[in-house]
């Protein structure tokens, strides 16, 4: 299938599109060392260089915890889940984490790492310098984005979501304090600056307010639970959204919350009377090896109206 580069650059530069950026989208495509230097030394005398994938970050999740052989998914693997490679994910190192070491020492060394100086990637930098203003949503920990939109100058507010019920949604306007809102209260206004919306937390975002980190099975488990109540995103961001793409970039179609993020979203249209769906897009890298799980993995999106577009997040850039 020819990729329609045309028509989403012109969705991107109009603002009228959502960019949701999945964790390849902080990786360096050309990178050849690990991510940390020196693995001997503690994490927080010793921060990494790069953002480290899903796999590494299970790898050294599972060494500090004291496991001394994990089956972890393929080198290749960019989900945080995958079940065709490897009975253990992410969530399920981290849970082990938890239970073994602790909640406290788990976000603190999620600190240190997300917390370092990483490099600007140049999808960053080209999401900072589009004409109009954007909602961006991502799965990251990182601030690359926030460090992109500084350096060129723009403002920002950054949203960062509820990770269970109950749990109030953090907001921080540009140059001001963050503070705690119920979703149902949050305003954004894209007429005025770019909203960056972290959908699986952060690092503290002023030194105040605490971290936030979706990455255990409980916190997944608590996080699909409000994802399903009617209340599971601010009012205006599902009002924006209702009415607009998305353009998935780096990202791991099988996670589930993905899935039910649009899942939600197409029963909200359907409950307001659209019957005419939204066309997305993804932009996931090479085409699987397996023709099996291309075709899984095709057949599954499409129901959904997200085209699966095989080339990196290089090739995209470069044809936009």
């Amino acid at each position: 299938m020819v990729a329609p580069h045309n028509h989403i650059r012109d969705c991107l530069q109009s603002g009228a599109i959502v960019p949701f950026l999945g964790a390849f989208a902080s990786q360096r495509p050309d990178r050849t060392h690990a991510w940390r230097l020196n693995p001997s030394t503690p994490m927080t005398t010793n921060p990494p260089t790069e953002v480290p994938t899903s796999r590494e970050l299970m790898e050294y999740l599972a060494d500090q915890s004291g496991i001394a052989s994990v089956p972890l998914p393929a080198p290749a693997c960019s989900t945080a889940r995958c079940p065709l490679n490897s009975p253990y994910g992410l969530p399920d190192i981290a849970e082990y984490y938890e239970r073994q070491i602790g909640r406290v020492p788990l976000e603190r060394d999620l600190h240190a790492i997300f917390t370092s100086s990483f490099t600007m990637q140049r999808l960053h930098t080209y999401l900072a310098t589009l004409p109009n203003n954007l909602l961006i949503v991502t799965t990251n920990y990182d601030d690359l984005l926030e460090q992109a939109f500084l350096a060129q100058g723009r403002e920002y507010d950054v949203i960062i979501h509820p990770l269970q019920p109950g749990m109030k949604t953090i907001v921080k306007p540009f140059g001001q304090p963050a503070s705690e809102k119920l979703p149902k209260d949050v305003q954004i206004d894209l007429a005025t600056r770019s909203v960056i919306y972290k959908l699986h937390g952060s690092p503290s975002i002023d030194g105040v307010s605490k971290d936030r980190y979706l990455i255990t099975e409980e916190d997944f488990l608590h996080y699909l639970t409000g994802m399903s109540s009617k209340q599971w995103l601010p009012h205006m961001v599902t009002e924006h959204c209702l009415n607009t793409p998305f353009l998935f970039l780096g990202f791991g179609l099988q996670d589930i919350n993905v899935r039910l993020w649009l899942h939600q979203l197409r029963l909200k249209r359907l409950v307001g009377g659209s019957s005419s769906p939204l066309q997305s897009w993804a932009v996931l890298g090479p085409s699987p090896s397996s023709a099996v799980e291309e075709t899984i993995t095709r057949k599954i999106w499409e129901f959904r109206h997200v085209t699966l577009l095989y080339e990196t997040i290089e090739d995209f850039l470069n044809a936009v």
